[in-house]
Order: structure tokens, then C-alpha cells, then sequence
């Protein structure tokens, strides 16, 4: 093979070739022309003449005009001395700028990149390798402004939509609240209504104190019509026809027309209002009386209130109506909880849903019926999942509360309804607590809130909440009431309490509602990490090992410590909950529950296998106390104080923990004691301060200065009586003390009492059949 002349040391040359030869002759000499590039060395940078670079661009542009089939060019890079160069090709990339291709003007996307060089990888020689500051410059630059807005928007329109997530409620709820254009939270904005609150005002004649007239009930009608009504009118109005529209509107409008026949009259539903704020608002404290008014309220929270309202005026009539309408309420208010959560959707409107669906709830669970519906647990799941997201248990991931969020406001009034507004949206969030607390132990599951992350801001006092008008409001501050309060932590061991001087009734349902879902997620947690037959028996032991659960009991007496002479004047429904408590960890209430025949006869005998067991210990001893202590408490409550949720069953498990205690009790023996004993008499006053942590099983116990006679009957046993009445083992004191929680159960309930107290009545029967004397 001839030897090569050899090139210049400088000199590089470029071959353009086709895989096939065209058919004209010029584009053939074209494609077997060699060019040569001299490129000037020049360090850092190479140099082609002007008059080369003209000749190959002519050449390039030709081949690529003429190139209209699936032909490849092939780039050789040839050069006699392989050596390192630091960007070979950067000089290469101005030869190559008037090749663009117009895909825009390609007829079919099908062989679009058919046309495209490909580019001969093989054919570089050793030693010559692109940079990557070359390849950048190598590539084109995309053609940005060739593609219209209208083909950007059509691409958009096809893509599958996300959904965004929805703005957190907690983010800034004190200073949106704070800044709402109502005066209550719960009512709606331009009503056509006059804007003083008519609950602030005194009723003139005739006229309602809220409000409520034939318009307003008119209106509640409409909105409140059954669901199946609803679905009907909306099916007629989807036809589309104009002789059916007639016809069907005609019926709608006399399907509105019966079904407000049925309605309660004007008058009845303002009583109900009236009774629903004198007799249970009280134990739920979160609607804000002064400012409410029912012709600006929406209908989604009215009608609960009405409800209610109508089950407290002990009618036949009122209580089928409202068990008729209650699975449509719960329905509408499960759809507007779900359109006011998302992210269009206004403040107000979301605040009022959740307070329905806490009326609801509560409502609901004044009947087992109800209370264990499908529609019911999916209303309590829904709310508490609502709530959860937009971080109504989570204030500290939020804006802090504090006063400067009310100093841009002026006026007495202006200022109070502010703060107002912001009282009723702690309290309400207090009320979600109290209501996972209640239903995770109605349906004997997990609760739903999260103990371990768990904050809330206490309430004010009460009598703040309820001042008249600004003025009056301005003075009690002026005299020494708190407008913000502390919040209560995950991390009980160091929360700090408020000042007995501003407690209220709903900070302590707050405060015992979360220590009750604290307890209530520790013993879940031990139920699924022991076996089936494995059960509780003291609940307190177990706590006292266990990292999460073992400042419970601290804090239990720490509310004692700190309110004990004032939590029974305040509300006695917040004394017999704190005794609640203290039962609930000194024994396994689910044991008691099926001893009492909840699944039937086997599980009870086996049930109270175990309670003979557990009768042996303190922790028992001290549980009784407690239980008769509920008892003393709830027989001495006034009538206005009313009986909460909590109380009444409280009422109902002491009546079990007291009663089969009594029903198991062992005779007492003490050797060489004196023949008379004096007895513990159950229903005197305790001094739980002295009393201590007595009885709270593996707790240390600090060595006692003094002692009362709780703590030493808890500590040594000894014989007992309840209301003077010597209590022997056995059925007939066990059945004497069961017929006297039924006698007052029948006196102070209101809610579920006719099914409890049928259970304890049967129950005292049946017991003689168990009998082990």
C-alpha cells in the first residue's frame, strides 16, 4: 500500500461521504470531495482561514437542501499525529449554525428523525475526545419562541390534574378568627338581618330573644327537608323538560309543604334554643350566648341546636321528630364538613360544620341506637380527621396565642367580640377532645387524636365567656382575669396548670378528657402487645413501667393538689370525672363491663374470676373509695350543674367496681385486734391530699406525716359502710348497693340512663344465681 503524504503538522481533514452515491452528478462530486480544514494553532485556541470556512459551509448547506431521504453522513476526523488537544472541536461549531431543522415544517412526526446526520463515532481517531464545554456549544438551542401560548395551554389542559394540597387552618387561626367581619364565629356575614345581636338585647312582646321568627323557620325548613326530597327535586331538574319541570316543581313544592306540617311550630323551636342554652350548654360551653344570633346562624349548626333543644323538652312527639331527622342532619353535615375542608373553602363555614358535627355527636349519643351507627362513626371519623388536618391539635405548629393579636382593635365591644370569637374556637377545639374521648370509649377502640402531639390553649373563666357586653368584660379584666391562657402539653409530667382563680368547668373537661385518651392509647398499646387472655388488672402498675403512660398518675394528683377545694364548687360533673380517672387506672373497667353479662354468661363467670383476684389489692380498696365518693358527689349536685356525658357514666361504672367488690369482698379477719373495728363509712369526705398516691400500685410512696382513715382502710383493709350500713361479702349488700346507684342514676341522668339502669336492675337479680356464700 502506497505510503500516504504526509500533512502539514497543523492540518486535519474532513470527509463528507453518503452510504449511497446520489444521482446527480454535482451532489455525487460534492459527497466525494475531500475538505480540508487548516487550523491554525494558536494556544489556546485553533484558527481556520475566512476563505475555508466560506467553502465548507457552501458544501454543508448543499448536502443538507438536497438530503431528503434517510441518508447518513458520515463525520470522519482524521489526523496523521494523534494528540491531546484542550477543545478540538470548539472551532468546528460555526460551520455547523446554518444547520437547523424546521420540525415544525416536517408533514409527519413519523420519520421526522429519520433526516436527521447520524454522527460516525468509530471514525474519530484516538486521542480526540469532545469536552463537554463542546457538546453544549454543539447543540442547538431549543426554539422557545416558535411554540404559541394557546399549544402551552392545550398541553396543560391534558395533563392529569394534582391535587393541591389545602392550606392548614392552624396556620394563622387566632389572627384570622380574631379579625372574622361577624360578631360570633358560628353566624354567618350579611344576612339581610340587623347586626345587633339579638341574644345581647331584652325580647320586646312577643318577639324571640334569638331571633327566631316564621321567616327564619321557613328558611330552616328548606334547607333541612329530607335528603331523599333533595335527590328527587334534583333528578326533576336534570330532565330538562319543560311539561315534567311544571309538574315537578308543583310536587316539590308540596313535598316542601308536607314535610313542614311535620315541622315544630316557631314557637317550639325558640324553646328548644332556650332549653338547649340553659340545660346543656353548659356542659359544652362553646357558642358564644351574647353574640348568637339564630337568624344570622347557618342551618347546618341551627338545626343541630334545635335538636336538641326538642330532646330536652321530654316530648313524645319532639323525640320522634328528632329521631326521624337525625340520620339526614348527620348526612348534610358530613357534606358540608367535606366541602368546607378544602381549600376553597371559607373559615367560618369549616368552624361551623365541625360545631354541628360535635352537636351531632353528642346528640347521637344520647340514644345507642344512634351512637353505634354506621352514619354516626363515619360523622366521628370524618370530624376528627378534619380537625386533625387542618391542625387543630397542634397550635404550636402554628401562630402563637397572645395579646398582641388584639391590639390593633379599638373599643370595649370591638374588642371583646374579638376575643370572643377566639374563646369560642379554643373551646370548641377542647369539645373535639371531650368527643374522642367519649366515643373511643363508647366503641372501645383506639383513640383518634394523638396524645403524643396533643396540645390545647385552657379556656378562660367562665364568667369572662359569658359577660354581657364589652364593658362589663373590660372590668372583669380590670380586676385581675386572664384573656390568654397556658396550654397544656404532651409532656404532662411538666404542664403547667392555670391559677385556681381562673379554672373553668370546660378547661377541666379539656385537662381530664386528655389524660382519659392518654389512658385510653396506653391500654391499647398494652392490648396489642399481649396476649388475648392477658388483662389489666391494675392499670396503674403497668403505666408506672411504661415511658409514655407514667406521668399520668402524676398529674392526677397534681390536679387534686392544685384544685381540689374548688373543683366541686365549679362543677361537680368535673369532681365525679376526675374520680372517673382515678378508677380508670386503679382497675380494668372492661372486666367489670363483661362481668356484668356484656358478652354473655361464660365471659362473665370468667370475668369475675378475675375480679376476685383483683379485690385482694389496694389499688381495689382505693378504686372503691372513689366510686363512692362519684356517688356523694352526684347526690349532692345542684340541679342547674346538670349531669355530663362523663358523670353519668362514671356514675354507671362505680356502681359495677363498688357493687361486685362488695359481691366478692372477703370477710375480714385481723388477728389480735380489739374486738371493735372501727368502719370506713365510703360516703365521708376524703382529704385526697392525705390519702396520696395510696393505692397507685408500684408508684413510690413518700413516708406519710399524718394519715386519715381512707388511707389506712386503703392500706390495711377493715370493715366498711355505705350510708351507714355495714357491708358483709356477698349478694344481698352487693345488691343493696347496685339498687342505690339505680335510684339515682333515675334521679340525675338524662342521656343513656334507661339502659344503664335496666342493666344494674337485671343485673342485681342475677347475681343471686352467682352467689359463692
Amino acid at each position: 500500500m502506497p505510503k500516504q503524504p504526509a500533512k502539514p503538522p497543523h492540518q486535519a481533514t474532513v470527509a463528507f461521504k453518503n452510504s449511497q452515491t446520489p444521482s446527480d452528478p454535482a451532489m455525487a462530486a460534492s459527497h466525494s470531495t475531500n475538505l480540508r480544514l487548516d487550523y491554525t494553532m494558536n494556544a489556546p485556541e485553533m484558527r481556520q482561514s475566512p476563505q475555508d470556512q466560506e467553502r465548507a459551509s457552501m458544501m454543508y448547506h448543499t448536502a443538507s437542501r438536497t438530503s431528503h431521504k434517510p441518508e447518513m453522513l458520515n463525520y470522519q476526523f482524521m489526523q496523521t499525529e494523534p494528540r491531546m488537544a484542550p477543545e478540538p472541536f470548539i472551532n468546528i461549531h460555526p460551520w455547523l449554525d446554518g444547520y437547523t431543522q424546521d420540525f415544525a415544517s416536517v408533514p409527519s412526526s413519523s420519520g421526522m428523525w429519520d433526516e436527521l446526520p447520524q454522527l460516525d463515532f468509530m471514525g474519530i481517531p484516538n486521542g480526540y475526545y469532545p469536552s463537554p464545554s463542546a457538546s453544549r456549544a454543539m447543540q442547538p438551542s431549543p426554539p422557545k419562541d416558535n411554540i404559541s401560548d394557546e399549544r402551552y395551554a392545550k398541553i396543560a389542559s391534558l395533563w392529569p390534574t394534582r391535587k393541591q394540597a389545602s392550606r392548614r387552618l392552624i396556620q394563622t387561626l387566632w389572627r384570622d378568627v380574631a379579625n372574622f367581619d361577624v360578631d360570633n364565629i358560628y353566624c354567618e356575614g350579611d344576612t339581610g338581618s340587623d347586626q345587633v345581636p339579638i341574644s345581647s338585647e331584652d325580647p320586646v312582646g312577643g318577639e324571640s330573644r334569638w331571633g327566631f321568627d316564621n321567616e327564619r323557620r321557613a328558611r330552616l325548613i328548606n334547607d333541612c327537608r329530607p335528603l331523599n326530597k333533595q335527590q328527587s327535586e334534583k333528578a326533576h331538574i336534570d330532565r330538562r323538560v319543560s311539561n315534567d319541570t311544571r309538574s315537578d316543581s308543583g310536587s316539590s313544592g308540596q313535598d316542601i309543604q308536607s314535610f313542614g306540617t311535620k315541622f315544630p311550630s316557631t314557637q317550639i323551636l325558640d324553646i328548644s334554643i332556650d332549653l338547649y342554652f340553659h340545660r346543656f350548654h353548659p356542659l359544652m360551653p362553646f357558642i358564644h350566648q351574647h353574640t348568637f344570633s339564630a337568624k344570622k346562624t347557618s342551618s347546618t349548626l341551627l338545626f343541630p341546636l334545635c335538636l336538641f333543644g326538642l330532646t330536652l323538652l321530654d316530648s313524645a312527639r319532639a323525640k320522634k321528630f328528632v329521631d326521624a331527622q337525625l340520620p339526614d342532619a348527620i348526612e348534610r353535615c358530613r357534606k358540608d364538613l367535606v366541602l368546607s375542608s378544602r381549600r376553597e373553602g371559607q373559615l367560618g363555614e369549616l368552624l361551623t360544620a365541625l360545631a354541628s358535627s360535635i352537636l351531632l355527636l353528642a346528640l347521637a349519643a344520647v340514644s345507642l341506637k344512634h351512637s353505634l351507627a354506621e352514619y354516626t362513626r363515619l360523622l366521628y371519623n370524618e370530624t376528627m380527621s378534619v380537625a386533625d388536618r387542618h391542625g387543630l391539635f397542634v397550635p404550636q405548629q402554628g401562630e402563637e396565642l397572645t395579646a398582641a393579636i388584639f391590639q390593633t382593635f379599638t373599643g370595649d365591644d370591638v374588642v371583646w367580640k374579638a376575643w370572643a370569637r377566639v374563646e369560642s374556637v379554643k373551646r370548641l377545639i377542647v369539645t373535639l377532645i371531650m368527643t374522642d374521648s367519649f366515643y373511643s370509649h363508647l366503641e372501645g377502640h383506639n383513640p383518634l387524636i394523638h396524645p403524643e402531639l396533643l396540645h390545647f390553649y385552657f379556656p378562660c373563666k367562665s364568667e369572662l365567656f359569658q359577660a354581657p357586653n364589652g364593658r362589663r368584660w373590660s372590668q372583669m379584666i380590670t380586676s385581675g382575669a386572664a384573656t390568654i391562657m397556658p396550654w397544656l402539653t404532651p409532656q404532662l409530667e411538666s404542664t403547667i396548670l392555670p391559677p385556681p382563680s381562673d379554672a373553668s368547668a370546660i378547661g377541666f373537661f379539656g385537662l381530664f378528657s386528655t389524660i382519659w385518651v392518654r389512658i385510653g392509647e396506653a391500654r391499647y398499646r398494652f392490648n396489642v402487645s399481649t396476649p388475648d387472655n392477658t388483662v389489666l388488672l391494675i392499670p396503674a402498675e403497668v403505666f408506672a413501667k411504661d415511658n409514655q403512660a407514667a406521668s399520668i398518675i402524676p398529674l392526677i394528683l397534681q390536679v387534686w393538689q392544685t384544685y381540689g377545694e374548688s373543683i366541686g364548687s365549679i362543677n361537680p360533673n368535673c369532681e365525679a370525672f376526675w374520680h372517673h380517672l382515678c378508677l380508670a387506672v386503679t382497675a380494668d373497667l372492661g372486666v367489670f363491663e363483661l362481668a356484668a353479662g356484656r358478652s354473655g354468661a361464660d365471659s362473665a363467670k370468667s370475668a369475675l374470676e378475675k375480679i376476685v383476684t383483683w379485690s385482694q389489692s389496694a389499688a381495689a380498696r382505693r378504686a372503691c373509695v372513689h366510686a363512692a365518693q362519684t356517688f356523694f358527689i352526684m347526690s349532692k349536685r345542684s340541679v342547674n350543674s346538670g349531669t355530663s356525658f362523663e358523670a353519668e357514666i362514671s356514675l354507671v361504672l362505680s356502681a359495677l367496681v363498688l357493687g361486685l367488690y362488695v359481691f366478692v369482698m372477703p370477710q375480714v379477719e385481723v388477728p389480735n385486734a380489739p374486738q371493735e373495728i372501727e368502719a370506713l363509712e365510703l360516703l365521708d369526705r376524703v382529704n385526697w391530699n392525705l390519702v396520696g398516691e395510696e393505692g397507685f400500685g408500684k408508684y413510690p410512696l413518700p413516708e406519710a406525716k399524718t394519715t386519715c382513715p381512707a388511707r389506712t382502710w386503703i392500706r390495711d383493709n377493715g370493715p366498711i359502710t355505705f350510708s351507714g350500713v355495714l357491708l358483709h361479702g356477698g349478694y344481698y349488700s352487693a345488691r343493696r348497693v347496685l339498687l342505690d346507684y339505680v335510684y339515682l342514676l333515675e334521679d340525675v341522668g338524662k342521656w343513656n340512663v334507661g339502659e344503664f339502669c335496666h342493666i344494674l336492675r337485671i343485673m342485681s337479680d342475677a347475681l343471686i344465681d352467682l352467689d359463692p356464700v
